[in-house]
């Protein structure tokens, strides 16, 4: 019996097939295992060095009003703006991780970062930093950012919310590290060495980005069937989703958050310079950001069980008040014991309010809008505390005090917790006001039905 040659070639190439498939699916990491937590680790570590050397400023802060001579509001715009890009960018930055993976995004983003550093080393001008520290730096930070909270996900399953967790913990993980580092570059080479230390430091990033590798099989059939999400929507010109702008839920708390973080980052960009004033040594206030960094990184440990246990909302509320109080008493602390001890109650609030305000968002969103809906919250989130730490300076320019700007960033505070408790207090009666009706209508019913059984009988 002859074979056909036609059918041989053909049995070949599906072999082919099989063992090319076979080979790439063995090429896939598994999730949950030790390189899972090498991942995890290198992910905690690369935000720990990217976002800390934007968290830092206000330890240069000081230095660069006295060397360009500009107000405190117009000099705070640049730090502000390098602090809030990983939002600003994010949808940006979102759309490239897909498009790229999270591990060519993290090096990328490592290599501009260092770049934007090196160039603000060399600026001539105030005005130039916004494109050097706050649009390159703050945009290769964003991609950073962003890919590393959507690959270290991919490899977990059973502890996926310990890693995300231990991802959210690096925030504040970065100031209690960097603080130092960037206080001693800053007194052995001046500000404009510190920012080419940190360039330096950043490189670290470029190489620990290789170990993010982007093949999990956990996460194969999510990202065949996100690229066909994502052809369809190319296909019909709709890019962006913005169907989680329906859901009132996620409306309030993106409201209330948003103006929340008006006043949160005024005192951290603003504390060097008011230690200063009270002619506190600029190690000590070093110090403080350490401290400040220190308990936000203690309480987002266990900000995730709190969450748990008393619910999302109620977490943020609770420590986003707190926060307002301490950022009140700031002007009464005349010493450096003073502040300590309101800096450790504003790294709390700052530790508890990210893990609430973040949780209270991803439970309202579905599956399909928690990648978009995150990214527009960290857009609304950030436009709005860009703003406050420049608002904060031009009190104090006006007033020629800080008090007050502490006075309006512990009171804008307060506004934002009334929104969402407003909110609440409203929803809570709509639903109160539905359950009668719902109670009323089967009472109604009910009645219906006797009738027309003694009708019948």
């Amino acid at each position: 019996m002859t074979k056909d040659p036609a059918s041989e070639a053909r049995l070949e190439e599906t072999q082919d097939d099989t063992e090319t498939t076979e080979s790439n699916k063995r090429k896939l990491r598994q999730p949950d295992t030790y390189w899972s937590w090498v991942v995890c680790a290198a992910g905690f570590t690369c935000n720990i060095i990217v976002l800390g050397c934007g968290l830092c400023y206000g330890i240069l802060f000081p230095s660069l009003l006295d060397e360009f001579k500009k107000g405190k509001s117009e000099t705070a715009w640049v730090g502000s703006l390098a602090l809030t890009a990983c939002g600003l960018c994010g949808p940006v930055a979102g759309r490239l991780t897909d498009r790229f993976g999270a591990r060519a995004m993290v090096i990328c983003g490592a290599l501009l970062c260092a770049a934007g550093l090196l160039f603000t080393s060399l600026v001539p001008s105030l005005y130039l930093m916004f494109l050097t520290y706050g649009g390159m730096y703050g945009f290769g930070s964003s991609l950073v950012f962003i890919a590393v909270y959507v690959i270290v996900p991919r490899y977990f399953v059973k502890r996926r919310s310990l890693a995300i967790g231990l991802i959210t913990v690096s925030a504040g993980a970065s100031l209690l590290v960097m603080s130092p580092v960037c206080q001693a570059l800053l007194d052995a080479f001046g500000w404009r060495g510190t920012f080419r230390g940190l360039g330096c430091i950043v490189l670290i990033v470029f190489f620990i980005g290789w170990a993010l590798d982007p093949n999990v099989a956990s996460e194969e059939n999510e990202e065949v069937s996100e690229r066909s999400k994502t052809c369809k929507a190319r296909q019909s010109g709709k890019i962006l989703d913005f169907s989680m702008w329906t859901n009132i839920t996620f409306v309030a708390i993106t409201i209330s958050t948003s103006v929340v973080y008006i006043g949160h980052y005024i005192p951290m960009i603003h504390l060097s310079r008011y230690c200063e004033d009270l002619g506190i040594a600029a190690d000590l206030a070093s110090w403080l950001y350490s401290c400040i960094g220190a308990a936000s990184l203690l309480a987002r440990i266990p900000g995730s069980k709190l969450c748990d246990v008393f619910g999302p909302q109620r977490v943020f509320l609770v420590s986003s008040a707190a926060s307002a109080v301490g950022t009140i008493l700031f002007p009464l602390a005349t010493n450096w014991t003073g502040l300590l001890c309101l800096s450790i109650v504003y790294g709390i609030g700052d530790g508890l309010m990210a893990i609430g305000s973040i949780l209270s968002v991803l439970c309202t969103l579905s599956p399909t809008q928690k990648a978009q809906g995150f990214g527009f919250y960290e857009l609304c989130v950030c436009v709005n505390a860009l703003c406050g730490p420049p608002i904060g300076g031009w009190i104090a320019d006006k007033t020629n005090s800080y008090h007050a700007a502490f006075f309006f960033a512990g009171g804008i505070k307060v506004v934002g917790v009334a929104i969402l408790i407003v909110f609440n207090c409203l929803i809570r009666r709509h639903l109160s006001q539905e359950k009668i009706q719902i109670d009323t209508g089967n009472s109604s019913l009910a009645e219906l039905l006797v009738v027309e059984k003694v009708t019948v009988l």
